[in-house]
C-alpha cells in the first residue's frame, strides 16, 4: 500500500496541521483575489474544492514521488486551471440567485435585472482600472454601457404595474446576450491572472509544508455542531499533545452524544462513534500489528486531511462528498457483482475496497490509491466521481482503456448528474462499451449527506441523475444490465433509507456508509460564461 502504514516519522503530524493551515490561507487568498479584482464578496460555490479535485486527479500527479505534496500539489510552472477559470467566468458579472429558470414572480425578476445592470456597470469600471486589462480590449465599451443604461432607464421609467413577468424575463435575456460576451472578453486577462496567482500560492504553500514551516500559531478544534476546526477552548479540558509521539486525546461530543472528538497538536476533529468503529474494523484487518496502538493517530490525520479539502465553512464541501444509499450498493452487488468503489474516502466508503484521493492517509483503512493509478484486469466496479468536467473525461478515458485491455469480465456502473452538454456525455453515450443508460428524475431518488461521518442523513436529489453501465462482452454476459436490474435500481434509489454502519449490517459485509462524490451541478447559468453552468450541489434545495 502506497505510504499508508507510516506512523512515527518525525514531524508528520505537524506537517498535516501545517498543510491544513496552508489550505486555509489559500482559501483566504482566493477570496481576496476575487474581491480585489472583481469586487465579489464570496467565491463561486465549491469552486476552490473543484480546483483541488481537478489537480489531484491528474495521472501525472497520481502515484508521484514523496517529494510531491499529496494535497498541495505544487507544480514547477503555475498554470491557468481550466476548472478555476470556468468557475469564475460562469459567474460574471456576479452570482445572482435564484437563477432565471427558477424565477416565478415579477418582483424577483425585477430584482434580478437590477442586480445584473448595477453589477455589470460596477465590474466594467473596476476592470477598466485594472492594469491587466489592455486598452485594445475596450473598443465596444460604449456600446455595452449604453445597453446597460438603456435597460436601467427602461426599468426606472415604469410603474410597478407596468411590468409583466414575461416582459422582464425577456429583457434579462436581451441584456445578457448583449453584455455578457463583452464582459467575458475584458475580464479574461484578469481571471487568467487570478488563476496563475493561485497556482503560485499553492506552489509556495507546498514548499512551506515540505520544509516543515509552521505557518500560523493559532490552535484549532472542531466545532461541536459540524466537526469544523475553530480556535481551541482551554476550558474544555483535553490537554493537547506536545509532539507527534503523544497519544490522541478523545472526549465525547457534548450534546452530540453519537460523536467523539479526537484532539492532537491542539487540533480537534469530530467523527461519529459508529464510523469510528467501522474504521477500527478495517484498520485492525489491514495495518501491521505494531501499528494497532496508533489507530486514533491515523484517524486524526485522515480526518484533518479531508477537513482541509471540505473547507472551514458550516456544511462546506458536503455537496462534494454526498453518496448513493446503501440500498443501491446492495442492488449493485446483487445484480452486477460490484466489489470496488472507484471514488471514495474512508469517511464515506460503503464497500471495504475502494480508491481514494489520498493513499498516504487512507491505505490503512482499505484504500487502493487513486483510481487513475488503479489497474485491474477484471472485476465489477462502481464509480460516483467528483463532478468536475475534466475529471469526468479522464475517468471515462481510463475506463475505456481498462475495458479494452481487460483479460476477464469487467463492468463499471457510473453515476452522474445529467450534464447533457458536457464533453463527458457523448463519450459515455457513444462508448462501444455502453450497455444501459438509466435516467433518474429530480426528487424521485435520494442521496446520503456529504457529512455522513458526522450525521448520515438522507435527502431527495434536487437534480436529475443518469446511471451508465459500461461492460466488455464477458462482463455483459456475467453481469447483464437487464430490465430487471434497472427496476431494482430505481426501487433502491427511491425507497426510504435509514443508513447504518457496515458493521451493524448482516446483509452487506465490510461496509461503511457512503462514499466520496463530486458536486452535482445542474441548471442554466445565470452568468456570462457558458450557456449552462452546473453550479448547484447535492445539498442545494
Amino acid at each position: 500500500s502506497p505510504g499508508g502504514f507510516v506512523c512515527g516519522e518525525p514531524g508528520m503530524d505537524q506537517s498535516e496541521k501545517s498543510r491544513f493551515q496552508e489550505l486555509l490561507e489559500l482559501r483566504a487568498h482566493y477570496e481576496t483575489l476575487l474581491n480585489t479584482n472583481l469586487g465579489w464578496t464570496r467565491s463561486p460555490k465549491e469552486s476552490f474544492n473543484r480546483w483541488l479535485f481537478e489537480r489531484s486527479a491528474r495521472p501525472s500527479v497520481a502515484g508521484a514521488s514523496s517529494t510531491v505534496d499529496p494535497l498541495l500539489l505544487g507544480i514547477k510552472t503555475p498554470e491557468i486551471s481550466p476548472v478555476m477559470k470556468r468557475e469564475i467566468m460562469e459567474d460574471l458579472p456576479v452570482k445572482i440567485s435564484p437563477p432565471i429558470k427558477f424565477i416565478s414572480d415579477i418582483k424577483t425578476a425585477r430584482q434580478h435585472l437590477s442586480i445584473f445592470i448595477s453589477s455589470s456597470l460596477s465590474l466594467l469600471s473596476r476592470l477598466k482600472a485594472n492594469p491587466l486589462s489592455a486598452p485594445e480590449l475596450w473598443s465596444d465599451e460604449e456600446k455595452c454601457a449604453e445597453k446597460l443604461r438603456e435597460l436601467e432607464s427602461w426599468q426606472k421609467a415604469r410603474a410597478p404595474s407596468d411590468f409583466t413577468l414575461a416582459t422582464t424575463l425577456s429583457k434579462i435575456h436581451e441584456v445578457r446576450q448583449a453584455v455578457c460576451p463583452f464582459l467575458a472578453h475584458v475580464a479574461e486577462p484578469v481571471v487568467n491572472a487570478i488563476c496563475i496567482s493561485m497556482g503560485e500560492a499553492m506552489q509556495q504553500a507546498a514548499h512551506k509544508v515540505q520544509l516543515g514551516s509552521q505557518i500560523g500559531a493559532t490552535s484549532f478544534e472542531g466545532s461541536k455542531s459540524d466537526g469544523k476546526l475553530s480556535p481551541a477552548n482551554p476550558q474544555q479540558g483535553a490537554q493537547a499533545p506536545k509532539d507527534d509521539s503523544d497519544a490522541v486525546v478523545t472526549r465525547d461530543g457534548g450534546e452530540h452524544a453519537h460523536t467523539l472528538m479526537l484532539v492532537h497538536l491542539d487540533c480537534q476533529v469530530q467523527i461519529t462513534k459508529a464510523r469510528l468503529a467501522s474504521l477500527q474494523t478495517l484498520f485492525s484487518s489491514l495495518a501491521p500489528a505494531d501499528q494497532h496502538t496508533a489507530f486514533l493517530l491515523h484517524v486524526w490525520r485522515m480526518i484533518l486531511r479531508y477537513q482541509a479539502v471540505f473547507g472551514p465553512g458550516r456544511f462546506e464541501g458536503g455537496g462534494l462528498h454526498a453518496a448513493i444509499p446503501s440500498a443501491v450498493f446492495q442492488c449493485l452487488q446483487d445484480r452486477l457483482g460490484v466489489t470496488v468503489e472507484c471514488f471514495a474516502s474512508p469517511l464515506n466508503a460503503t464497500l471495504s475496497q475502494y480508491c481514494s484521493m489520498f493513499p498516504d492517509t487512507d491505505a490503512v483503512f482499505g484504500s487502493k490509491g487513486s483510481f487513475f493509478d488503479f489497474e485491474p484486469t477484471e472485476g465489477s466496479f462502481e464509480a460516483n466521481p467528483p463532478f468536475v468536467e475534466e475529471i469526468l473525461v479522464l475517468m471515462i478515458e481510463r475506463m475505456a482503456m481498462l475495458l479494452d485491455k481487460a483479460s476477464g469480465p469487467m463492468s463499471f456502473c457510473v453515476f452522474l448528474a445529467s450534464w447533457t452538454d458536457t464533453p463527458a456525455w457523448p463519450l459515455l453515450q457513444h462508448s462501444p462499451f455502453m450497455r444501459r443508460e438509466i435516467s433518474l428524475p429530480a426528487r424521485e431518488h435520494v442521496y446520503v449527506s456529504g457529512h455522513q461521518h458526522l450525521n448520515p442523513a438522507v435527502f431527495d436529489a434536487v437534480h436529475s441523475s443518469t446511471v451508465f453501465v459500461l461492460q466488455n462482452d464477458a462482463g455483459a454476459a456475467l453481469w447483464p444490465a437487464s430490465v430487471a436490474f434497472e427496476r431494482d435500481l430505481r426501487e433502491a434509489f427511491s425507497r426510504p433509507v435509514t443508513e447504518t454502519p457496515h458493521h451493524e449490517r448482516d446483509s452487506v459485509p465490510a461496509r461503511h456508509e457512503t462514499k466520496w462524490r463530486g458536486s452535482g451541478r445542474a441548471g442554466a447559468s445565470q452568468s456570462c460564461g457558458s450557456a449552462s453552468s452546473r453550479k448547484r450541489t447535492y445539498s442545494d434545495a
